[in-house]
């Protein structure tokens, strides 16, 4: 087979940073390029740090960058200042900065058709469905941005994803996975996660903390990988029967169509065993299946309901006011799988409408299958099911029992707290998706302690190895959703939002808006804008008489200087007198 050589232009790669270096002016010509299309990954290093410095209103020259990249430290990466120095030297016309631009993309598209090429092959040679394999086109050939405004994520072939610590593991979660390690390929990552779950399904509502409403011990779990190949449906089966043999009472669902049948399907269990909780575990081989029946006329309201049962109410409610669906002390768990194609077709509203970050996501590393597996260490499940069993009857007989720290452990929380709460900022879709890992590690915390049957007393080691698996959950995040547009789409948004509140209560005229943001690309700054307006984030009122009219633009909160901009009181053209102020972090109103 001849040797074929992977397109790329280095020296023009060049020119465009250095372009930016010789003249920033040069940057909005630059607005349709992405880090990634570049093939050097010292100019995709580079490019990176001079799109934050923009994005900061910091000037980008030779002393500025170089600082960038040792504060980063990442100078070494790119072969120090003197390679940042080389990029201005023998530099053409920059004129013909938009050309090169072009080359640049052009270059980066024949390489990801390229590897969308190598990628089929593999995929079709280990047998991947049809339907799969065209997903893996769509998601792989249109280019950085596909026409929704979202990044395809990398194959699962190319991707590598975080794997599980040892120092997450409780002994019981250790003993499970010895039982299936020889008789399964799924990732270790799902069987912990689908262990943990079940445990927290298994003890139901006997044990919980306090935040300041009880919190109970479900989870939302949903596995992250490539159909046929992740064997994500394996790791959920077992979850099913470990639940299943430690708590026969609690029934399980694989499919809901409604919110109707949602409810009446805990509350009828509920009636059935003459339980005073209502349990429910939901299976879903593919959430996909989920949020296109929440998509559909008399089905929307799935969501919303699904968001709320995680909470563990009192009740559940749904229906009419003289016909009402009641589930009294829900507490329900899901299993869900994901494959990584579909996930890059959700929009922002699937991801932040309530569900996001109430599940854990949780990528699994394919593994080697099994020619002929034997069956699971049956002595070892035993041992497991006895350890999960002892434990619900041993809170179950002490009714709900609240979990507090131990002084050791709650002088430990403090830091922790901050430290998960950190650790996702920065990223829009990630302080999203990730809002919620604090309440999951305390959650995990209290089902190590309540497996021990001791104390109702969550202790440092306890809470170290929850510590583990949420940094774990946090590192899953940025590995399954940082390829995604998404996170770009959002800091645009919040890029206008703070622009307008800088002007507010007075607002601002569009074309001061586009102004002051010039950074962003014209065509993708009236996208958002029109969204924005569309979703009511923005509200725009048309000032003056054809043809000096004007869109005056606020945030939805400012009532009284809106009407008087409608009356005629104000010209919208005046500019504030004094240097504006922010009022406020302002974040979306739903």
């Amino acid at each position: 087979m001849p040797k074929i050589d992977v397109p790329q232009s280095v020296e023009t790669e060049r020119a465009v940073l250095g372009a930016v270096l010789l003249d920033n002016a040069a940057f909005p010509q630059l607005a349709e390029l992405d880090a990634s299309e570049f093939f050097l990954d010292s100019h995709r290093v580079i490019f990176s740090a001079m799109r934050e410095m923009a994005a900061a209103v910091i000037p980008v020259d030779l002393v500025t960058l170089a600082q960038r990249l040792i504060d980063s430290g990442q100078l070494d990466r790119i072969g120090g200042g003197s390679y940042i120095s080389s990029l201005t030297d023998g530099l053409p016309k920059l004129d013909n900065i938009s050309h090169y631009v072009k080359i640049v993309k052009e270059k980066a598209a024949a390489r990801r058709m390229m590897q969308a090429g190598i990628s089929l092959a593999e995929a079709a040679q280990s047998g991947v469905p049809a339907e799969e394999l065209a997903d893996t086109v769509r998601a792989l050939v249109p280019g950085p941005e596909s026409s929704n405004g979202s990044q395809p994520s990398k194959s699962l072939a190319e991707k590598v994803y975080p794997t599980v610590p040892d120092a997450a593991w409780c002994d019981t979660a250790k003993v499970y996975y010895d039982a299936l390690r020889n008789s399964t390929s799924a990732s270790e990552a799902y069987h912990l996660a689908i262990f943990i779950a079940a445990a927290g399904m298994i003890l139901g509502r006997s044990c919980f903390f306090r935040l300041p409403k009880p919190k109970f011990a479900n989870f939302y779990v949903a596995l992250v990988g490539r159909a046929g190949k992740a064997k994500k449906g394996t790791a959920m089966d077992y979850g099913i029967d470990l639940v299943t043999d430690c708590a026969p009472d609690v029934p399980w669902l694989s499919s809901v169509d409604s919110a109707e049948g949602f409810v009446d399907f805990l509350s009828r269990n509920q009636k059935q065993r003459e339980t005073k909780d209502s349990p429910g575990l939901l299976y879903f081989s593919e959430l996909r299946s989920l949020v296109d029946k929440a998509s559909k006329e008399g089905s929307r309201n799935i969501i919303p309901k699904l968001a709320e049962a995680f909470d563990c109410g009192q009740k559940i409610e749904v229906g009419t006011r003289h016909n009402p669906l009641i589930a009294k002390h829900p507490i329900v768990t899901i299993f869900g799988g994901a494959s990584p194609t579909w996930l890059d077709k959700l929009t922002m509203a699937d991801l932040e409408g309530g569900l996001g970050s109430r599940f854990i996501w949780i990528p699994g590393n394919a593994k080697e299958p099994f020619s002929d597996p034997p069956p699971i260490d049956q002595q070892r499940w035993n041992s497991v099911v006895h350890t999960l069993g002892e434990a619900r009857k041993y809170w179950g007989e002490r009714k709900q029992t609240e979990f507090k720290f131990t002084p050791a452990a709650g002088a430990m929380w403090g830091p922790v707290f901050k430290k998960l709460y950190r650790s996702t900022t920065g990223d829009p879709l990630i302080e999203i998706m990730g809002e919620r890992a604090d309440l999951h590690c305390r959650k995990v915390a209290m089902v190590y302690a309540a497996i021990e049957r001791g104390e109702p007393l969550i202790d440092v080691q306890h809470l170290s190895k929850a510590v583990a698996w949420t940094e774990f959950l946090v590192e899953s995040l940025y590995a399954i959703f940082s390829d995604f547009g998404l996170s770009e789409k959002l800091k645009e948004q919040r890029l206008i939002r703070k622009t307008i509140a800088q002007y507010m209560p007075s607002g601002l005229t569009r074309k001061k808006l586009r102004k002051r943001l010039w950074r962003i690309e014209t065509e993708t700054f009236n996208r958002q804008l029109r969204w924005m307006i569309q979703e009511e984030e923005v509200q725009a009122i048309i000032t003056g008489a054809p043809p000096y009219q004007s869109q005056f633009l606020f945030l939805p909160d400012w009532e009284a200087e809106k009407t008087a901009l409608e009356e005629g009181k104000k010209d919208p053209e005046e500019e504030p007198r004094e240097e504006p102020k922010v009022r406020g972090v302002l974040g979306n109103k739903r």
